[in-house]
């Protein structure tokens, strides 16, 4: 999620600063998405904050149902944002798992 809303940012020509990396880019998704994602957003940003108390307070459980909400919501979050970034340059189309042609 991290890297397809950097992907967003560098769709709509913005440079992201090493500071606040991650809430930069929850607080940008929020604003080009806007209310239609909102769920979505809200929902990548408790996993933003759950996974820094995961990564640097050690003893912090992440349930299966968590983690497999996780996945669900990031599988969302990169169709919805791969959509948007499609729609508004086709030229610009993300394609996973393949290399690029010569």
């Amino acid at each position: 999620m991290l890297r397809m809303g950097l992907g967003l940012m560098f769709s709509e020509g913005f440079r992201l600063e090493i500071k606040d990396k991650h809430l930069t880019i929850v607080r940008f998704a929020d604003s080009v998405l806007g209310d239609e994602f909102r769920k979505v957003v809200n929902d990548y940003d408790f996993m933003r904050r759950k996974r820094h108390g995961f990564m640097y307070e050690p003893g912090i459980p992440c349930s299966m149902k968590e983690a497999t909400h996780s996945i669900a919501v990031a599988e969302e979050f990169v169709e919805k944002v791969s959509s948007l970034i499609k729609a508004k340059a086709p030229q610009r189309q993300l394609k996973f798992g393949s290399l690029p042609e010569e």
